[in-house]
C-alpha cells in the first residue's frame, strides 16, 4: 500500500512583529522572546548579539504568522487535563512513532515511563499500563498493540505524539507490521546486555522497508551487565547505524526519556498530508467493546472527519455514518474531530470490522 502524500511546509517557532528595526518596543520583544527561547534550549547561550539577528522590517513583515502560544493549556498534565484540543496542533507538530523491539526488551516499561513523563498517567501507577489483555499482565509480554497519545513541549511549541506499542513476539509480527503504517518513525529498543536479537532485525527490516525513520535506543543501561558499547557496534555491524546516534536510557529508572522525547520530535518527520484536500483515513485495526462495539484506529491522511459525517469504506464500499471520533490520551476521549496527521478511534453506524482503507 502506497500513498502519494505532499509535505506541509513547517511554521516559525516565533512570530516576528512589524514594528521596524529602529522601534524600541521591537528590540525588546525579540530580546524577550529570544531569552524564552533560550530558556527552551532553542538558542546556545553563546548565540549572536540580539541586535546582530534583528531582521529588517521588511523581512519582518513578509514572515506568515503562527497561532500564538496558548497560556491556557499545560504540558505537563496530559492531553486531557493539560484542556488542549486537537486544532491546538497542525501537521508539522504531529508525531506518530512505534516502538519496536526484541521480547523482553523493555517496550511496555518505556511505554509507562513516557506516560508518566509527558503528564498523561500519574507517577507510580499501575506497571505496563497499555497491556490490557489478562495474558500480558500474566506473562509480561505485549501481544496485542496499542495506541496512546501524548504532548510534549519542544522548544516553547507543544507537539502531539502519537505513540504505538507493538509486540515483540514472533509470533505477533503481522501485528508490529500493520501498526507501523500509521507511523512516520519507530524507536529501535535494544537490551544494552543482551544486544540485537532476532526480532531485533526482524522487526528492524520491517520498519526499513516502509522507509521510517529509525531511533536507536539502548535499554536498561543501569544493569551491571549491560554493555552498551559493544551492543552499540552490534548496530552499526547489522544495521549501519553510528554508535554516535544510539540513545542511551533506563526505562526502569526513567534515565536518559527526555532525549527520547527531544529525538523524537527532532529526527522523525511530521505526516504529510493536505489539511484542505477530501477526506483519506488509514484503518489499520480495530478491537470490540463489549458496549460499544467494533473501535476503529484509524489515521487522517488527508482532510478531516468529524462527528456525524457520512464516509465510505473504499475496500467494501459501505457507507457509515461516524458516531463517535477521539483520541486515545490514554483512555478514550471524545474531540468531535481528527485532523490530517492525527491517530486516534472511531465509532460508525453497523459495524465496519477490520477493512483496510477508508474514504
Amino acid at each position: 500500500m502506497s500513498w502519494l502524500l505532499r509535505r506541509q511546509p513547517s511554521q516559525y517557532a516565533l512570530q516576528w512583529l512589524s514594528y521596524g528595526a529602529a522601534s524600541p518596543a521591537y528590540s525588546v520583544g525579540f530580546r524577550r522572546a529570544r531569552i524564552m527561547l533560550q530558556q527552551a534550549c532553542c538558542f546556545s547561550s553563546e548565540a549572536a548579539p540580539v541586535e546582530d539577528a534583528l531582521p529588517s522590517a521588511a523581512a519582518a513583515a513578509s514572515l506568515p504568522p503562527v497561532t500564538p502560544f496558548d497560556p491556557a493549556v499545560d504540558p505537563a498534565s496530559g492531553f486531557v487535563r493539560g484542556k488542549y484540543t486537537v486544532s491546538h496542533f497542525t501537521p508539522d507538530r504531529i508525531r506518530n512513532f512505534s516502538i519496536i523491539a526484541h521480547v523482553d526488551h523493555g517496550k511496555s516499561t518505556l511505554a509507562d515511563r513516557l506516560l508518566e513523563v509527558t503528564g498523561a498517567i500519574a507517577y507510580g501507577g499501575q506497571a505496563q499500563y497499555l497491556d490490557k489483555l489478562q495474558v500480558e499482565r500474566e506473562r509480561g509480554i505485549t501481544v496485542k498493540a496499542q495506541t496512546v497519545s501524548l504532548v510534549h513541549r519542544h522548544c516553547g511549541a507543544d507537539y502531539l505524539l502519537n505513540l504505538i506499542d507493538t509486540p515483540g513476539h514472533v509470533d505477533f509480527s503481522y501485528e508490529v507490521s500493520r501498526s507501523l503504517a500509521a507511523c512516520q518513525g519507530a524507536l529501535l529498543l535494544v537490551d544494552a546486555s543482551q544486544g540485537v536479537q532476532a526480532q531485533t532485525v526482524a522487526n528492524f527490516f520491517l520498519a526499513f522497508e516502509q522507509e521510517l525513520a529509525i531511533v536507536p535506543v539502548l535499554n536498561k543501561i543501569d544493569m551491571e551487565s549491560a554493555e552498551p558499547q559493544r551492543v552499540a557496534q552490534q548496530m552499526k555491524d547489522a544495521f549501519d547505524i553510528e554508535p554516535s546516534e544510539c540513545l542511551k536510557v533506563s526505562a526502569k529508572t526513567g534515565l536518559g526519556l527526555q532525549t527520547v522525547l527531544e529525538a523524537v520530535v527532532q529526527r522523525i518527520p511530521p505526516p504529510q498530508g493536505d489539511p484542505s484536500g477530501d477526506l483519506r483515513m488509514l484503518l489499520f485495526d480495530a478491537y470490540h467493546d463489549e458496549y460499544r462495539g467494533v473501535v476503529c484506529l484509524v489515521e487522517v491522511l488527508d482532510g478531516r472527519v468529524q462527528k456525524g459525517e457520512k464516509i465510505t469504506s473504499v475496500a467494501t464500499g459501505t457507507n457509515y455514518e461516524v458516531l463517535e471520533v477521539g483520541l486515545l490520551a490514554p483512555n478514550p476521549t471524545p474531540t468531535g474531530q481528527l485532523l490530517t496527521g492525527q491517530v486516534g478511534y472511531m465509532l460508525v453506524s453497523g459495524q465496519a470490522g477490520f477493512e483496510y482503507v477508508l474514504n
